[in-house]
């Protein structure tokens, strides 16, 4: 509901903040008292019970949960989530949500807009030295990642409806290294956002068995009246993760030994490109299996950029393939 107020019409306005200060006011009591009758209501805001009626439906249509309870003992009271639930956000609460909305655009949010209504509502509940307290603290924190997939809204929402109510969904997807789309059937279990790109995990039924599809290769999408049964116990994150991780008895592994500093060491042992290969790992080492074919193709520029603050002791190969790098790079220089 919106109210325009002007200095033409205080009569009005009084009215309207009057009506605000007593549905407040029914609230503490509840929250206070735990039940009160109407006509207790009614004695402590010096206002007859018809008018507690009118307050209460307001408030219960602004979703606050009254509950009421007739008999001897009965009355109005809160649904004791709300009461245990704090109403407001102290200032701690208001910077995580409001540095969770960083991460959360920077991570491709697609709701944005909803984003930023549900922030506009915690900042209305500020008073003024409040807002600039919160002001204080968030002028300073900021997020930057590299560039992020873009996913569309409505894409999003029609997958997030077809989760929610079991249907599946046709795929019009680009596999990678195909020339045109394939079409696939997909039950659709949940979605994955992870390393900046947007992932649906689900049956699917050319394949038969679970899969995962990127979202930026899907073309176009539909929902379709078919439903299915969810697994029971399916968590789509750990699907992913093990669909992630490398299948060690199906390829071809070497063990790969870095020494580093401490600070190297760690960002070795997190960084998604190696993370899912760690084996073992002290302050100044640490070793990972890692697939043959990666050591001739990423791994030595990815390592390159680490420069001297790590070396290489295992395998060979791999050192060889750094050298040839620095080489190659010493040469592109010495020619200017």
């Amino acid at each position: 509901m919106l109210y325009i107020l002007t200095e033409n019409r205080p009569k009005e306005r009084g009215n309207i903040m009057a009506k605000a200060d007593n549905m407040l006011a029914i609230l503490w009591l509840l929250i206070s008292r735990h039940r009160m009758t109407a006509s207790e209501l009614a004695e402590s805001l010096e206002t007859s019970v018809r008018t507690i009626y009118r307050y209460i439906d307001s408030l219960c249509a602004s979703g606050v949960p009254i509950i009421a309870e007739s008999g001897h003992d009965g009355g109005y009271r809160l649904f004791n989530k709300f009461i245990e639930t704090p109403l407001f956000f102290d200032t701690d609460e208001r910077k995580a949500l409001y540095y969770a909305s960083l991460f959360a655009k920077q991570a491709g949010y697609p709701y944005e807009g909803s984003l930023e209504n549900a922030l506009q509502k915690i900042k209305y509940q500020m008073s003024e030295d409040q807002q600039k307290e919160f002001s204080n603290y968030t002028r300073g924190f900021d997020v930057v990642t590299p560039a992020i997939m873009k996913i569309d809204d409505q894409m999003l929402r029609t997958i997030e409806k077809a989760i929610a109510s079991c249907n599946r969904l046709t795929l019009h997807y680009q596999k990678t290294g195909s020339n045109s789309p394939e079409n696939r059937q997909v039950d659709p279990y949940g979605i994955v956002h992870w390393n900046r790109k947007w992932y649906l995990v689900g049956y699917c039924h050319l394949r038969g068995e679970n899969r995962t599809f990127r979202l930026d290769r899907v073309e176009k999408l539909e929902i379709e009246s078919f439903t299915f049964n969810r697994p029971e116990n399916f968590i789509a994150t750990d699907f992913f993760l093990s669909w992630l991780a490398p299948k060690q008895n199906q390829r071809n592994f070497v063990p790969l030994t870095i020494h580093g500093n401490k600070e190297a060491i760690q960002y070795l042992r997190h960084h998604w490109q190696l993370q899912y290969y760690f084996v073992h790992q002290t302050e100044t080492e640490i070793q990972f299996l890692v697939e043959r074919e990666s050591l001739e193709t990423y791994i030595p520029g990815f390592l390159f950029t680490y420069g001297t603050t790590i070396k290489v002791i295992e395998p060979i190969s791999l050192k060889k393939s750094l050298t040839i790098l620095a080489q190659n790079l010493t040469k592109h220089y010495q020619q200017d």
